[in-house]
C-alpha cells in the first residue's frame, strides 16, 4: 500500500486553487475554535450568543443552494471573504455586547454561502476516494498549524494582532484564488430536488450521522469550556487549543492513514470512544491545571482528530458527482442543526454539571450510544478491497459471454448474482449488466462499459486505458 497519496499531476494553478480553499477553511475553523469564544469572553457573555452564528450558517447555506449558485462564484467569493473580514474585525475590536448577536449572524451567514461552495470549487483534489482520507489529513494538517499560529498570537488579549492575521489570510486566500480560477473544471450540476432527498428513506442514516456529527462538535467544545470555566481557567482557553490543534497536526496524516484503511465509520466511532474517555478523566479526577490545560486537550485532540476530520471526509464523499454543490451543503445544514441541539442541550445540563460534572460525562456517554446505532447504520464511502482490486480484463468480452452473462444474471465486474432486491445497471448500448456497486465503481474510475467502451455515466468525463506492449511495459492515459 502507498503511504503517501498521489500529488502529482496537478498544474501550478490548481494548487493554488486548493491553497485558496485551505485559506477560506482557516476563515471557517478558526471563528469556531477560538474567534467566538475570544468574543464571548471579551464581552462577558455566555456562549449560548454562539447560536446566532449557527443560524447564520444555515441560512447562508439555503441562500448558496438556492440563489448564489447561480452567480459567479469567484466574484461570490470575493465578497463573502470580505464580508466576513468586516464582521470578524467588529467582533474583535468592538467590544459592544449588543452588536455581539449582529456580528455572529453576518459571519454566519458568509461562512454558509462559503462553505456551500467551497467543495464544489476543489472537488477534482478528492476524486480518488482510496487515498480520501490522507489527502484530506494533509489539508487540515496545514489548516491546524495555521491555527496554531493564530493561537499563539492570543487574541483575546491581543485582538488587533487578530485583526492582522486575518486580513492577511484573506489577501492569501484571494490572491490564490483569482490566480487559480483559471484551472477550475467541476463536474456539471444536475437539478438537485431536497423535497425527494428527504422523502427517500435510504438518506435517512446520512441525514442523521450528519446530524450526530455536528452535535458532538459542539457539545465537546462546549462542554471543554464549561469545565475550564468552572474550574476558573476560562482565560487559559487560548492554551487549551494550542494543545488541541498541536495534537490534531501531529495525529492528522497517521489518522488518514487509517480511515484509508479500516473505514470512515470505525475510525469516527473510534474517535467518539476517545473524546467521551477525555471527559470520564476529567470527571473522576481532580481538575487541576495540568489535567485540564494540558491532558484533557490533548486526549480531546486525539478523538477530534479521528471523528471530526473523518466526518467531513464522509461529507465531501457522500454526494454524486453531479449533484457535489447542493448535496454537500444540505448535508452542512443537518450537520449546524445538530450543532444548534447540541449547544442548547449543553445549556440547559449546565445548572446539573456545575453541581456534579459527572453528570455532563453521563450526558455524552448516552449521546455516544446513540451514535454507535447511528454510525452503524451509515454508508462506508471507501471503496471496499474487493472493489479496489478489480481489474478489467485485457481482451474485450466476448457476444458469447456476453449473453452468457446475461442469461444467468451475473455481474460483468465481481460474477455476483444480480436478481432478487439487488439494483441493476444495465448498459443501453450492449445491454451489459452491472450490480449497482460495481457500476458505482466503474462510472467514478474510468467511466466506461467493459463491453462497449460508451460512457456508464453520460454526465461525466471518461478516461480510457489503453496497454502496449513495449520495452517498458508503460500504461497510457487518454483522457477524453
Amino acid at each position: 500500500m502507498k503511504i503517501l497519496p498521489p500529488l502529482r499531476g496537478y498544474s501550478t494553478k490548481q494548487w493554488l486553487l486548493v491553497m485558496s480553499g485551505l485559506f477560506i477553511g482557516v476563515l471557517a475553523w478558526q471563528f469556531h475554535y477560538i474567534l467566538e469564544y475570544a468574543v464571548i469572553i471579551n464581552n462577558n457573555l455566555s456562549p449560548p450568543y454562539i447560536i446566532f452564528h449557527y443560524i447564520g450558517v444555515i441560512v447562508g447555506l439555503i441562500l448558496g443552494i438556492k440563489i448564489v449558485y447561480k452567480l459567479n462564484h469567484f466574484v461570490v467569493f470575493s465578497i463573502s471573504i470580505s464580508f466576513l473580514l468586516f464582521f470578524f474585525t467588529c467582533l474583535l475590536i468592538f467590544n459592544q455586547p449588543w452588536f455581539v448577536p449582529y456580528g455572529f449572524l453576518g459571519a454566519g451567514i458568509n461562512v454558509g454561502i462559503l462553505l456551500g461552495l467551497l467543495f464544489f470549487q476543489i472537488s477534482f483534489f478528492f476524486k480518488d476516494r482510496k487515498f480520501g482520507a490522507r489527502k484530506f489529513s494533509l489539508a487540515m494538517t496545514i489548516v491546524m498549524i495555521i491555527l496554531i499560529i493564530e493561537g499563539f498570537l492570543n487574541i483575546i488579549l491581543n485582538p488587533w494582532l487578530g485583526v492582522i492575521f486575518l486580513l492577511v489570510n484573506q489577501l492569501l486566500s484571494l490572491i490564490s484564488l483569482l490566480i487559480g480560477k483559471v484551472a477550475h473544471d467541476p463536474p456539471a450540476q444536475k437539478p438537485f430536488k431536497v423535497s425527494q432527498y428527504l422523502r427517500d428513506k435510504d438518506n435517512l442514516p446520512s441525514i442523521a450521522f450528519m446530524f450526530f456529527w455536528g452535535l458532538f462538535f459542539t457539545n465537546t467544545h462546549y462542554a471543554s469550556y464549561l469545565i475550564l470555566e468552572r474550574n476558573g481557567f476560562q482565560l487559559s482557553y487560548n492554551t487549551f487549543c494550542i494543545i488541541l490543534f498541536i495534537t490534531m497536526v501531529v495525529l492528522s496524516f497517521p489518522n488518514g492513514i487509517i480511515s484509508d484503511i479500516i473505514g470512515r465509520r470505525i475510525t469516527v466511532l473510534i474517535g467518539i470512544i476517545i473524546q467521551s474517555l477525555a471527559f470520564m478523566i476529567v470527571s473522576f479526577l481532580d481538575q487541576n491545571e495540568l489535567i485540564l490545560i494540558y491532558i484533557f486537550p490533548m486526549i480531546l485532540g486525539i478523538g477530534f482528530s479521528m471523528s471530526i476530520q473523518n466526518s467531513i471526509v464522509v461529507l465531501i464523499e457522500l454526494p454524486e458527482p453531479q449533484h457535489i454543490r447542493d448535496h454537500t451543503a444540505l448535508l452542512y445544514i443537518f450537520a449546524v442543526t445538530g450543532m444548534i441541539f447540541g449547544l442548547i442541550l449543553t445549556e440547559l445540563l449546565k445548572p446539573i454539571f456545575l453541581i456534579e460534572p459527572s453528570y455532563l460525562t453521563m450526558g455524552l456517554l448516552f449521546i455516544f450510544v446513540c451514535a454507535i446505532f447511528v454510525i452503524s447504520q451509515m454508508k462506508e464511502t471507501l471503496p471496499s478491497k474487493a472493489m479496489l482490486e478489480l481489474k478489467r480484463p485485457m481482451e474485450k468480452i466476448s457476444e458469447e459471454d456476453l449473453l452468457l452473462y446475461k442469461e444467468q444474471k451475473i455481474c460483468l465486474v465481481c460474477k455476483g448474482k444480480i436478481s432478487g432486491f439487488t439494483l441493476t445497471f444495465i448498459c443501453p448500448e450492449c445491454d451489459a449488466q452491472y450490480c449497482e456497486k460495481c457500476a458505482k465503481y466503474i462510472s467514478e474510475a474510468e467511466n466506461l462499459c467493459w463491453v462497449c467502451d460508451n460512457p456508464i455515466d453520460t454526465s461525466k468525463a471518461v478516461k480510457h486505458s489503453v496497454k502496449m506492449e513495449d520495452d517498458d511495459k508503460k500504461e497510457i492515459e487518454i483522457h477524453k
